[in-house]
């Protein structure tokens, strides 16, 4: 990846046309933010965190600006480049988790609220998403009150998206169970199986 990311850079210096200036910014934006995933694995704090703002650096200074300079946006891709925004966000909240569950669940509900705005509704995929995200966490901090609430919006939002045989509601009822096995009630515990 790094003879990748410095034949990119080069690529940058040199530009032969506006085509492949862009492409190579396109790619440039995903080898920083497959970086910054590859170091949060390795558990490199500060290296994700500097992969991860140089991958959103490029994504909303450079990429939206150059998509924007062909004539103003109109709604849809605004709506596009906000959405990539958020995916960047949920990633950050998905490999940050490695660090501490407290920060991804911030960093989670800021991609939750991204993906609202950019969506315009807050009951959508990408956001139960985030909300299942969020009630996982907080399980591993044995946080069962909030993981519930949390939890209910995200089944109630898929429920309404998929129908209830969909398998991102078998992942809800995993968690639930798990909800109520901190909470002592067997029955309802058993109830989920």
């Amino acid at each position: 990846m790094d003879s990748l990311q410095r034949e990119l850079l080069e690529a940058l210096k040199n530009p032969s046309d506006a085509k492949n200036q862009m492409s190579s910014k396109k790619l440039m934006f995903k080898v920083y933010r497959d970086k910054a995933r590859l170091f949060a694995l390795k558990r490199e704090e500060q290296n994700a965190h500097d992969s991860h703002k140089k991958a959103e650096r490029i994504l909303k200074e450079e990429l939206v600006v150059a998509s924007s300079s062909k004539k103003s946006l109109n709604q849809s891709m605004r709506m596009e480049v906000s959405v990539k925004i958020a995916k960047l966000q949920l990633l950050k909240g998905l490999w940050i988790s490695k660090f501490g569950f407290e920060k991804s669940i911030d960093e989670m509900m800021e991609a939750y609220h991204l993906f609202s705005d950019a969506i315009g509704d807050e009951k959508n995929y990408f956001g139960a998403n985030c909300q299942l995200e969020i009630g996982s966490n907080y399980l591993r901090l044995k946080n069962a009150a909030d993981a519930s609430a949390i939890l209910t919006l995200a089944v109630e939002i898929l429920e309404s998206i998929f129908g209830e045989d969909h398998p991102l509601i078998q992942k809800y009822y995993n968690y639930s169970s798990e909800v109520y096995s901190y909470s002592n009630d067997h029955a309802s515990m058993l109830s989920m199986a």
